[in-house]
């Protein structure tokens, strides 16, 4: 079973892609912080990462933890999920190890679905 770990502060987003994922029959390991996301990304083998960009009261952004989620994950695929069209914040994110970078409002869970089943068939 693919194990997907995703960062998401927004109590109806998670339950929502939660829902979506589970019932694609996806196990999803939620965290609502960048410090219980890593803390999974060390205890649960991940195959993919879903990461909020922006995580209300945090000292840190999703983008900022991906070096440390990448070393603790090194072949787990790595998504940024933002609120911002900014090139500037899609760079930054792959230039700290993130494989890709999706606005929220253009990926709803749907597509999202169907981008992280097509990355699991192109690795098997």
């Amino acid at each position: 079973m693919t194990s997907i770990l995703f960062l998401e502060d927004d109590k109806m987003l998670t339950k929502l892609y939660t829902k979506k994922l589970d019932a694609a029959g996806f196990q999803v390991f939620h965290a609502e912080n960048c410090r219980e996301a890593l803390s999974l990304s060390q205890k649960h083998s991940i195959d993919i990462m879903l990461i909020d960009h922006g995580i209300k009261g945090d000292t840190q952004t999703g983008i900022d933890i991906v070096p440390e989620l990448r070393k603790n994950c090194q072949n787990a695929k790595i998504f940024i999920l933002s609120n911002y069209n900014q090139q500037e914040l899609e760079k930054t994110a792959k230039n700290n190890g993130a494989d890709d970078f999706f606005i929220k409002i253009d990926t709803p869970p749907k597509k999202l679905i169907e981008i992280i089943q097509q990355n699991i068939t192109e690795e098997a």
